[in-house]
């Protein structure tokens, strides 16, 4: 991932940063759950996840963002606490 890619903290105006608040950053990027109904979500890479809404000129327009961070150290952390299961899931985005 590039740094065109990454999407530098002041770089959010207010206008976007109130889109984000609103939108969860995905960091575990492969998971199981049962609500609303089972399900497995499998990204099949470690990125954090976002997405930016705008519509400030009547259109509106989505863009998806993947962020590198030290998906190694947050792996390291979920083996340290027992999670072999979470720290797979940081390191390959994939359950397998």
């Amino acid at each position: 991932m590039g740094a065109s890619d990454r999407l530098a903290h002041d770089t959010i105006d207010d206008r976007h940063r109130a889109w984000l608040a609103g939108l969860p950053l995905t960091l575990e990027p492969a998971y199981t759950d049962d609500s609303p109904h089972p399900h497995v979500m499998e990204a099949g890479t470690p990125h954090a996840r976002y997405a930016i809404a705008d519509d400030a000129d009547g259109t509106w327009r989505h863009e998806f963002r993947a962020v590198d961070y030290d998906w190694e150290s947050a792996a390291g952390t979920a083996e340290a606490n027992g999670r072999a299961d979470v720290a797979q899931a940081l390191r390959t985005g994939s359950l397998a």
